[in-house]
């Protein structure tokens, strides 16, 4: 699905360190869209955000179909840092009468959660990841084989079942040829 490629790497001196894991206790997921909460799932917390994502493309007359389960594991390290596991996992792709079978990559990163919203200041977290090309050989570094910018309009809708259990749905349309023109997901997102 979204692949998060970008390194973010700064000199956060100075920012303050006083910003929790939310007040309320209720569960902030980062599915089901592109860009991820600024918030973390507290000390002791662990989260598990996953779902069955469907994307078509079609580029130069052929289309391909792909199913993956994306998804992420968020590890509590003190109430402002998570550690973070995340996939797209188990990987099937039609293409002009074929199907290719298996994994793919995982990234390993920590979020840092450095200030609450406070009036109109903005919440600011800090996101830090590497991919790891340990899956399937035809799989691995997806995309970095589609080069150059990915542009996407995406929408989603949540149900908050408890504090920690969130569904979710989810529907993109790719905007230009390095994006799948269209995909669909279901996801589930659980705390402890």
């Amino acid at each position: 699905m979204d692949r998060f490629s970008s390194l973010l790497l700064a000199a956060a001196c100075g920012l303050p360190l006083a910003a929790s894991a939310g007040a309320d206790d209720t569960m902030t997921s980062d599915r089901p869209d592109v860009v991820e909460s600024s918030q973390v799932v507290g000390k002791g917390r662990l989260q598990l955000e996953t779902s069955l994502q469907w994307e078509r493309d079609r580029t130069d007359g052929a289309t391909v179909r792909t199913l993956t389960m994306p998804t992420l594991l968020r590890i509590g390290l003190g109430e402002t840092m998570e550690l973070r596991f995340e996939t797209d996992g188990r990987t099937i792709e039609h293409a002009g009468g074929a199907t290719m079978a298996g994994y793919a990559d995982t990234s390993v990163g920590i979020k840092w959660h450095t200030a609450d919203q406070d009036g109109a200041t903005p919440s600011l977290g800090w996101l830090l990841h590497a991919d790891l090309p340990g899956g399937s050989k035809a799989f691995r570094d997806v995309a970095a084989d589609r080069g150059g910018t990915q542009a996407v309009f995406d929408t989603g809708v949540t149900w908050l079942v408890t504090n920690d259990i969130q569904l979710d749905a989810a529907v993109s349309r790719g905007l230009n040829r390095r994006t799948p023109d269209l995909g669909i997901g279901l996801g589930l997102s659980v705390r402890r």
